[in-house]
């Protein structure tokens, strides 16, 4: 599946999105990538397995991105580190949720789009990692 797609999904990666680490920068970016490259898979009717195949590399991703950002944050000690588990924890059970029931059956397209994008993008990314981005700004600076 490729990364880049020219589907308009309403929202386009910026700088808004940065926190200002590197390495979570890097992977938020990628993360989006995968998942618009899965909408747009969906939304051309690409082959069922293909589809199958991008959710499954997203979701690895996505839990491999939780692990690694967890590990930065405690290494930053953020007091927030609790929360943030928590709310990866919710987004990976969803995750496996989002994936079993594609696996399953089909799904709506607005359906998987609530899930990467309104609540791992603008849900998590641009309001979770937002807290993450005023620490590293006064913490760090």
């Amino acid at each position: 599946m490729g990364q880049a797609s020219p589907i308009n999904i309403g929202i386009d990666y910026s700088d808004e999105f940065l926190v200002g680490h590197p390495v979570i920068d890097r992977e938020h970016r990628s993360l989006f990538e995968k998942s618009r490259a899965v909408l747009h898979a969906f939304l051309l009717n690409s082959p069922r397995p293909q589809i199958i195949e991008g959710m499954r590399e997203l979701y690895t991703e996505l839990q491999n991105h939780f692990t690694h950002e967890e590990a930065i944050l405690d290494a930053l000690d953020y007091p927030r580190l609790p929360e943030q588990r928590e709310q990866h924890e919710a987004i990976m059970a969803k995750a496996a949720r989002t994936l079993a029931h594609y696996e399953a059956q089909s799904m709506s397209f607005g359906d998987l789009y609530s899930f990467l994008f309104g609540q791992i993008v603008k849900g998590h990314f641009l309001k979770e990692d937002m807290l993450l981005k005023d620490f590293l700004a006064t913490s760090h600076s």
